[in-house]
Protein backbone atom coordinates (compact mmCIF):
# COMPACT_ATOMS: atom_id res chain seq x y z
CA UNK A 1 0.00 0.00 0.00
CA UNK A 2 3.09 2.06 0.82
CA UNK A 3 4.65 1.61 -2.28
CA UNK A 4 1.39 2.61 -4.46
CA UNK A 5 0.87 5.86 -2.32
CA UNK A 6 4.20 6.68 -3.72
CA UNK A 7 4.01 5.76 -7.08
CA UNK A 8 0.92 8.13 -7.30
CA UNK A 9 2.21 10.90 -5.73
CA UNK A 10 5.08 10.82 -7.93
CA UNK A 11 2.71 10.57 -10.69
CA UNK A 12 0.99 13.57 -9.74
CA UNK A 13 4.10 15.59 -9.20
CA UNK A 14 4.96 14.68 -13.37
CA UNK A 15 1.22 15.41 -14.49
CA UNK A 16 0.84 19.29 -12.57
CA UNK A 17 3.08 21.41 -15.01
CA UNK A 18 1.02 19.51 -17.89
CA UNK A 19 -2.28 20.50 -16.57
CA UNK A 20 -1.03 23.89 -15.53
CA UNK A 21 0.02 24.37 -19.28
CA UNK A 22 -3.36 23.04 -20.62
CA UNK A 23 -5.14 25.20 -18.33
CA UNK A 24 -3.21 28.05 -19.19
CA UNK A 25 -3.57 26.68 -22.83
CA UNK A 26 -7.45 27.24 -22.59
CA UNK A 27 -7.67 30.32 -20.49
CA UNK A 28 -5.77 32.09 -23.49
CA UNK A 29 -7.84 30.48 -26.02
CA UNK A 30 -10.65 31.47 -24.06
CA UNK A 31 -9.68 34.78 -23.94
CA UNK A 32 -9.02 34.95 -27.45
CA UNK A 33 -12.51 33.92 -28.35
CA UNK A 34 -14.07 36.29 -26.15
CA UNK A 35 -12.18 39.27 -27.89
CA UNK A 36 -12.71 37.74 -31.03
CA UNK A 37 -16.42 37.63 -30.40
CA UNK A 38 -16.19 41.25 -29.29
CA UNK A 39 -14.66 42.51 -31.90
CA UNK A 40 -17.36 41.11 -34.27
CA UNK A 41 -20.02 42.37 -32.61
CA UNK A 42 -18.24 45.94 -32.69
CA UNK A 43 -17.85 45.48 -36.48
CA UNK A 44 -22.02 44.83 -36.69
CA UNK A 45 -22.66 47.31 -35.09
CA UNK A 46 -20.59 49.60 -36.54
CA UNK A 47 -22.50 47.83 -39.92
CA UNK A 48 -25.65 48.69 -39.03
CA UNK A 49 -25.14 51.88 -37.59
CA UNK A 50 -23.77 52.59 -41.37
CA UNK A 51 -27.06 51.02 -42.71
CA UNK A 52 -29.37 53.27 -40.28
CA UNK A 53 -27.30 56.07 -41.36
CA UNK A 54 -27.61 55.51 -45.06
CA UNK A 55 -31.28 54.72 -44.52
CA UNK A 56 -31.80 57.83 -43.18
CA UNK A 57 -29.83 59.86 -45.54
CA UNK A 58 -32.19 57.63 -48.41
CA UNK A 59 -35.15 56.33 -46.50
CA UNK A 60 -37.52 55.63 -49.45
CA UNK A 61 -34.35 53.50 -51.42
CA UNK A 62 -34.60 50.47 -50.16
CA UNK A 63 -38.46 50.64 -50.33
CA UNK A 64 -38.00 51.75 -54.19
CA UNK A 65 -35.61 49.05 -54.68
CA UNK A 66 -38.43 46.02 -53.47
CA UNK A 67 -40.91 47.89 -55.56
CA UNK A 68 -39.05 47.85 -58.11
CA UNK A 69 -38.10 43.98 -58.02
CA UNK A 70 -42.13 43.38 -57.36
CA UNK A 71 -42.86 45.19 -60.60
CA UNK A 72 -40.17 43.03 -62.71
CA UNK A 73 -41.76 39.91 -61.54
CA UNK A 74 -45.28 41.10 -62.28
CA UNK A 75 -43.81 41.87 -65.88
CA UNK A 76 -42.31 38.80 -66.31
CA UNK A 77 -45.47 36.62 -64.95
CA UNK A 78 -47.56 39.26 -67.26
CA UNK A 79 -45.84 38.35 -70.18
CA UNK A 80 -45.65 34.71 -69.95
CA UNK A 81 -49.42 35.00 -69.23
CA UNK A 82 -49.94 36.95 -72.44
CA UNK A 83 -47.41 36.90 -75.05
CA UNK A 84 -48.82 40.49 -76.80
CA UNK A 85 -47.77 42.21 -73.19
CA UNK A 86 -45.20 45.03 -74.39
CA UNK A 87 -41.65 44.62 -73.36
CA UNK A 88 -39.54 46.24 -70.90
CA UNK A 89 -39.61 50.31 -71.52
CA UNK A 90 -35.53 49.76 -72.48
CA UNK A 91 -35.87 47.97 -75.35
CA UNK A 92 -38.56 50.25 -76.54
CA UNK A 93 -37.90 52.52 -79.90
CA UNK A 94 -39.95 55.04 -78.48
CA UNK A 95 -38.36 58.17 -76.60
CA UNK A 96 -41.17 58.61 -74.03
CA UNK A 97 -43.76 56.57 -72.94
CA UNK A 98 -46.81 56.96 -75.92
CA UNK A 99 -50.55 56.64 -74.75
CA UNK A 100 -52.52 54.02 -76.44
CA UNK A 101 -55.72 55.39 -75.26
CA UNK A 102 -54.78 58.88 -76.91
CA UNK A 103 -53.80 56.91 -80.15
CA UNK A 104 -56.95 55.09 -80.19
CA UNK A 105 -59.24 58.44 -79.92
CA UNK A 106 -57.25 60.09 -82.51
CA UNK A 107 -57.62 57.29 -84.63
CA UNK A 108 -61.44 57.20 -84.45
CA UNK A 109 -61.69 61.00 -84.83
CA UNK A 110 -59.36 60.87 -88.32
CA UNK A 111 -61.31 57.66 -89.04
CA UNK A 112 -65.38 59.37 -88.72
CA UNK A 113 -63.60 63.24 -90.93
CA UNK A 114 -62.68 60.76 -93.09
CA UNK A 115 -66.10 59.10 -93.55
CA UNK A 116 -67.67 62.13 -93.57
CA UNK A 117 -65.56 63.93 -96.75
CA UNK A 118 -65.32 60.76 -98.37
CA UNK A 119 -69.36 60.45 -98.43
CA UNK A 120 -69.31 64.06 -99.16
CA UNK A 121 -66.98 64.02 -102.21
CA UNK A 122 -67.84 60.72 -103.86
CA UNK A 123 -71.45 60.33 -103.13
CA UNK A 124 -73.09 63.56 -102.09
CA UNK A 125 -71.13 66.02 -104.46
CA UNK A 126 -68.92 63.65 -106.63
CA UNK A 127 -66.74 66.09 -106.83
CA UNK A 128 -63.61 64.74 -108.16
CA UNK A 129 -61.15 67.38 -107.63
CA UNK A 130 -61.41 67.29 -103.75
CA UNK A 131 -60.50 63.58 -104.29
CA UNK A 132 -56.55 64.48 -102.68
CA UNK A 133 -58.11 65.47 -99.37
CA UNK A 134 -59.74 62.23 -99.11
CA UNK A 135 -56.84 60.31 -99.33
CA UNK A 136 -55.08 62.81 -97.47
CA UNK A 137 -57.33 61.77 -94.42
CA UNK A 138 -57.02 58.21 -95.33
CA UNK A 139 -53.30 58.05 -94.84
CA UNK A 140 -54.25 59.78 -91.60
CA UNK A 141 -56.15 57.23 -90.50
CA UNK A 142 -53.69 54.63 -90.98
CA UNK A 143 -50.92 56.23 -89.87
CA UNK A 144 -52.50 56.53 -86.47
CA UNK A 145 -53.70 52.78 -86.78
CA UNK A 146 -50.58 52.13 -87.36
CA UNK A 147 -49.28 54.22 -84.14
CA UNK A 148 -51.58 52.20 -81.84
CA UNK A 149 -49.83 48.86 -82.70
CA UNK A 150 -46.29 50.51 -82.61
CA UNK A 151 -47.29 51.26 -78.73
CA UNK A 152 -48.50 47.74 -77.98
CA UNK A 153 -45.02 46.43 -80.11
CA UNK A 154 -42.81 48.88 -78.93
CA UNK A 155 -39.98 46.89 -80.18
CA UNK A 156 -40.31 46.45 -83.81
CA UNK A 157 -38.67 49.40 -85.54
CA UNK A 158 -40.57 48.73 -88.67
CA UNK A 159 -44.42 49.85 -87.57
CA UNK A 160 -42.70 52.73 -85.62
CA UNK A 161 -40.92 54.63 -88.40
CA UNK A 162 -44.09 53.74 -90.95
CA UNK A 163 -46.36 55.54 -88.86
CA UNK A 164 -44.26 58.79 -88.68
CA UNK A 165 -43.50 58.51 -92.60
CA UNK A 166 -47.31 58.19 -92.81
CA UNK A 167 -48.06 60.95 -90.37
CA UNK A 168 -45.09 63.27 -91.54
CA UNK A 169 -46.68 62.68 -95.42
CA UNK A 170 -50.23 63.20 -95.58
CA UNK A 171 -50.43 67.27 -94.66
CA UNK A 172 -49.19 67.08 -98.02
CA UNK A 173 -51.94 65.69 -99.71
CA UNK A 174 -54.57 68.19 -97.84
CA UNK A 175 -52.12 71.09 -98.38
CA UNK A 176 -52.58 70.19 -102.39
CA UNK A 177 -56.38 70.63 -101.57
CA UNK A 178 -55.92 74.36 -100.60
CA UNK A 179 -54.10 74.87 -103.60
CA UNK A 180 -56.53 73.88 -106.33
CA UNK A 181 -59.44 76.04 -104.53
CA UNK A 182 -56.90 79.17 -104.69
CA UNK A 183 -57.26 78.90 -108.77
CA UNK A 184 -60.83 77.35 -108.77
CA UNK A 185 -62.65 80.33 -106.37
CA UNK A 186 -60.32 82.71 -108.30
CA UNK A 187 -62.52 81.52 -111.51
CA UNK A 188 -65.81 81.35 -109.51
CA UNK A 189 -65.86 84.54 -107.64
CA UNK A 190 -63.34 87.58 -109.75
CA UNK A 191 -63.91 88.45 -113.34
CA UNK A 192 -61.69 87.50 -116.24
CA UNK A 193 -59.84 90.98 -115.74
CA UNK A 194 -58.68 89.81 -112.27
CA UNK A 195 -57.87 85.88 -113.01
CA UNK A 196 -54.27 87.18 -112.94
CA UNK A 197 -53.60 87.72 -108.80
CA UNK A 198 -49.85 87.86 -109.38
CA UNK A 199 -48.29 90.07 -112.14
CA UNK A 200 -48.09 87.23 -115.29
CA UNK A 201 -49.71 84.31 -113.16
CA UNK A 202 -52.90 83.05 -113.87
CA UNK A 203 -54.74 81.19 -111.31
CA UNK A 204 -54.86 78.03 -113.07
CA UNK A 205 -50.72 78.39 -113.60
CA UNK A 206 -50.00 79.61 -109.71
CA UNK A 207 -52.20 76.20 -108.83
CA UNK A 208 -50.12 74.08 -111.13
CA UNK A 209 -46.95 75.60 -109.62
CA UNK A 210 -47.56 75.51 -106.03
CA UNK A 211 -48.70 71.40 -106.45
CA UNK A 212 -45.69 70.81 -108.42
CA UNK A 213 -43.83 72.18 -105.38
CA UNK A 214 -46.04 70.11 -103.06
CA UNK A 215 -44.89 67.11 -104.97
CA UNK A 216 -41.57 67.97 -104.83
CA UNK A 217 -41.76 68.51 -101.31
CA UNK A 218 -43.46 65.16 -100.36
CA UNK A 219 -40.74 63.22 -102.70
CA UNK A 220 -37.82 65.31 -100.39
CA UNK A 221 -39.48 64.47 -96.78
CA UNK A 222 -40.32 60.41 -98.56
CA UNK A 223 -36.81 60.11 -99.27
CA UNK A 224 -35.40 61.58 -96.05
CA UNK A 225 -37.67 59.68 -94.09
CA UNK A 226 -36.36 56.14 -95.65
CA UNK A 227 -32.82 56.96 -95.80
CA UNK A 228 -33.19 57.75 -91.53
CA UNK A 229 -35.23 54.52 -91.42
CA UNK A 230 -32.57 52.80 -92.98
CA UNK A 231 -30.77 52.01 -89.98
CA UNK A 232 -33.29 51.57 -87.63
CA UNK A 233 -33.14 55.38 -87.07
CA UNK A 234 -29.52 54.53 -85.62
CA UNK A 235 -26.28 54.86 -87.20
CA UNK A 236 -24.84 58.15 -89.93
CA UNK A 237 -28.01 57.64 -92.18
CA UNK A 238 -29.74 59.21 -89.27
CA UNK A 239 -28.68 62.32 -89.78
CA UNK A 240 -28.41 62.44 -93.25
CA UNK A 241 -31.49 61.54 -93.38
CA UNK A 242 -33.23 64.34 -90.69
CA UNK A 243 -31.06 66.53 -92.88
CA UNK A 244 -33.14 66.10 -95.96
CA UNK A 245 -36.58 65.64 -94.48
CA UNK A 246 -35.97 69.04 -92.61
CA UNK A 247 -35.33 70.36 -96.00
CA UNK A 248 -38.62 68.70 -97.49
CA UNK A 249 -40.70 70.59 -94.24
CA UNK A 250 -38.73 74.22 -95.02
CA UNK A 251 -39.79 74.04 -98.72
CA UNK A 252 -43.21 72.89 -97.75
CA UNK A 253 -43.14 75.86 -94.98
CA UNK A 254 -41.92 78.34 -97.98
CA UNK A 255 -44.63 77.11 -100.15
CA UNK A 256 -47.56 77.83 -97.68
CA UNK A 257 -46.22 81.21 -96.69
CA UNK A 258 -46.49 82.22 -100.42
CA UNK A 259 -49.45 80.84 -100.71
CA UNK A 260 -50.86 82.45 -97.67
CA UNK A 261 -49.62 85.89 -98.99
CA UNK A 262 -51.57 85.32 -102.19
CA UNK A 263 -54.78 84.04 -100.70
CA UNK A 264 -54.58 87.48 -99.38
CA UNK A 265 -53.88 89.15 -102.21
CA UNK A 266 -57.08 87.00 -103.73
CA UNK A 267 -59.43 87.88 -100.29
CA UNK A 268 -58.20 91.57 -101.23
CA UNK A 269 -59.34 91.46 -104.77
CA UNK A 270 -62.50 89.47 -103.58
CA UNK A 271 -63.95 91.86 -101.61
CA UNK A 272 -63.69 94.50 -104.09
CA UNK A 273 -64.09 93.07 -107.18
CA UNK A 274 -66.86 90.40 -107.07
CA UNK A 275 -68.50 89.04 -109.29
CA UNK A 276 -72.81 89.74 -108.79
CA UNK A 277 -73.37 86.48 -109.35
CA UNK A 278 -70.38 85.10 -107.38
CA UNK A 279 -71.34 81.85 -105.05
CA UNK A 280 -72.95 82.93 -102.44
CA UNK A 281 -71.17 81.40 -99.37
CA UNK A 282 -68.09 82.08 -100.78
CA UNK A 283 -66.50 83.77 -97.66
CA UNK A 284 -67.34 80.75 -95.73
CA UNK A 285 -65.13 78.70 -98.02
CA UNK A 286 -62.69 81.25 -97.92
CA UNK A 287 -62.61 81.19 -94.37
CA UNK A 288 -62.38 77.61 -93.98
CA UNK A 289 -59.41 77.70 -96.59
CA UNK A 290 -57.57 80.35 -94.11
CA UNK A 291 -58.18 77.95 -90.87
CA UNK A 292 -56.84 74.87 -92.89
CA UNK A 293 -53.49 76.83 -94.15
CA UNK A 294 -52.86 78.14 -90.65
CA UNK A 295 -52.94 74.71 -88.94
CA UNK A 296 -51.03 73.28 -91.95
CA UNK A 297 -48.50 75.95 -91.35
CA UNK A 298 -48.28 75.96 -87.76
CA UNK A 299 -47.81 71.86 -88.31
CA UNK A 300 -44.87 72.45 -90.79
CA UNK A 301 -42.83 75.31 -88.33
CA UNK A 302 -43.16 72.07 -85.67
CA UNK A 303 -42.11 69.28 -88.19
CA UNK A 304 -39.05 71.56 -89.17
CA UNK A 305 -38.25 72.37 -85.46
CA UNK A 306 -38.46 68.88 -84.15
CA UNK A 307 -36.15 67.43 -86.82
CA UNK A 308 -33.73 69.88 -86.58
CA UNK A 309 -33.48 69.44 -82.57
CA UNK A 310 -32.63 65.78 -83.40
CA UNK A 311 -33.70 62.43 -82.14
CA UNK A 312 -32.72 63.06 -78.74
CA UNK A 313 -34.27 66.73 -78.58
CA UNK A 314 -37.33 67.78 -76.48
CA UNK A 315 -39.80 67.35 -79.18
CA UNK A 316 -38.73 63.80 -79.22
CA UNK A 317 -38.72 62.62 -75.55
CA UNK A 318 -42.66 64.47 -74.55
CA UNK A 319 -45.47 63.43 -76.28
CA UNK A 320 -47.60 66.29 -75.35
CA UNK A 321 -46.16 68.40 -78.19
CA UNK A 322 -47.01 65.91 -80.89
CA UNK A 323 -50.54 65.89 -79.81
CA UNK A 324 -50.86 69.59 -79.81
CA UNK A 325 -48.98 70.70 -82.69
CA UNK A 326 -49.30 67.71 -85.00
CA UNK A 327 -52.45 66.00 -84.09
CA UNK A 328 -55.09 68.94 -83.28
CA UNK A 329 -54.03 70.88 -86.28
CA UNK A 330 -53.94 68.48 -89.01
CA UNK A 331 -57.70 67.41 -87.84
CA UNK A 332 -58.98 70.67 -87.78
CA UNK A 333 -57.61 71.44 -91.32
CA UNK A 334 -59.40 68.48 -92.76
CA UNK A 335 -62.45 68.57 -90.38
CA UNK A 336 -63.44 72.06 -91.25
CA UNK A 337 -63.96 70.88 -94.87
CA UNK A 338 -66.60 68.47 -93.67
CA UNK A 339 -68.22 71.81 -92.16
CA UNK A 340 -67.67 74.05 -95.55
CA UNK A 341 -67.29 71.37 -98.00
CA UNK A 342 -66.29 73.25 -101.54
CA UNK A 343 -68.91 71.61 -103.47
CA UNK A 344 -71.02 73.09 -101.45
CA UNK A 345 -70.20 76.64 -102.57
CA UNK A 346 -68.55 76.19 -105.84
CA UNK A 347 -70.46 73.25 -107.02
CA UNK A 348 -70.22 69.76 -108.64
CA UNK A 349 -67.00 70.61 -111.09
CA UNK A 350 -65.04 73.36 -108.41
CA UNK A 351 -65.04 75.85 -110.73
CA UNK A 352 -68.91 77.68 -110.45
CA UNK A 353 -69.92 78.96 -113.68
CA UNK A 354 -66.86 79.23 -115.08
CA UNK A 355 -64.03 76.39 -115.80
CA UNK A 356 -60.54 76.49 -116.76
CA UNK A 357 -61.09 76.63 -120.73
CA UNK A 358 -62.16 80.39 -120.42
CA UNK A 359 -59.40 81.34 -118.60
CA UNK A 360 -57.12 79.38 -121.46
CA UNK A 361 -59.39 80.71 -123.92
CA UNK A 362 -58.79 84.54 -122.59
CA UNK A 363 -55.23 83.68 -123.08
CA UNK A 364 -55.36 82.72 -126.94
CA UNK A 365 -57.39 85.41 -127.56
CA UNK A 366 -55.10 87.87 -128.29
CA UNK A 367 -52.78 85.39 -130.12
CA UNK A 368 -56.04 84.88 -132.63
CA UNK A 369 -56.66 88.23 -132.83
CA UNK A 370 -52.66 89.01 -134.00
CA UNK A 371 -53.24 85.90 -136.36
CA UNK A 372 -55.73 87.19 -138.21
CA UNK A 373 -54.56 90.48 -138.42
CA UNK A 374 -51.18 88.86 -140.16
CA UNK A 375 -53.43 87.11 -142.61
CA UNK A 376 -55.39 89.90 -143.27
Amino acid sequence: MMFLFQRSCEYTRRLTPAIACLKKNSTVKRRTYISSTRHHAVDKRSQMSASTEKQQKFPNSRRLLLDKRKKKKRREKATMADPTTPPPEDQSVWQYNPSLALAILASILYGVVFLVIFYQTFIKYRSWYFSCVVVGAAVEVAGYALRCHSIRNPSQVAPFATTLSLIVLAPILISAGNYLLLGRMTRSILPREHYKIAPGLPAHRITRIFVISDILSGMVQSSGSGVASSDNWTGPNLKVGINILIGGLGLQAVSFVLFMSLLGRFHYLARREAMADAPRDWRKLLRAVYISSAMILIRCIFRAAEFAEGVDGYSFRHEWLFWIFEAVPMLVAISVFCIHHPSAVLGRDGGGKRSSSDEEGEELEPRRRRHRKNRS
